[in-house]
């Protein structure tokens, strides 16, 4: 559809693959929110042993995962969003992004380390010193 826009600044594989890659995440996007609008009608419900305070810290701990994810350069965040958000296979990942499964093996284990690193800084700054006397 889009043909007449090839630049020719890239091989024209590479700019299959980007819109391939765009395509996937626009699908991944479009699938969050259908998921997003199930569990936005059961917000309200909470497990009946989750207390008010612990609906808000599952929350904040989301929200400060997802933050993490964005703070990711694209090439590590393009592999989390496809293996561990949108739960795609190694292979299908692979597959998607054109890339050998070694390759997505590889980025995923640094981008899950910087992750981990980015979130243990935040969580030096989140813990206030009253949650843990209520965590006891």
């Amino acid at each position: 559809m889009n043909l007449s826009s090839f630049r020719s600044d890239s091989s024209f594989r590479t700019w299959m693959v980007r819109i391939a890659i765009n395509e996937s995440l626009q699908w991944h996007r479009s699938a969050k929110r259908l998921r997003q609008g199930n569990a936005e009608e059961l917000d309200g419900l909470t497990a009946p042993t989750e207390s008010a305070f612990q609906a808000y810290a599952r929350e904040e701990a989301a929200n400060t995962v997802r933050r993490a994810i964005r703070q990711l350069p694209s090439k590590y965040r393009e592999i989390v969003v496809l293996r561990d958000v949108g739960e795609l296979t190694i292979e299908e990942a692979a597959k998607s992004l054109n890339a050998s499964p070694q390759m997505i093996k590889t980025r995923l284990f640094r981008a899950r380390r910087m992750l981990a690193k980015t979130l243990r800084q935040s969580e030096t700054t989140l813990r206030p010193g009253w949650q843990a006397d209520n965590a006891a």
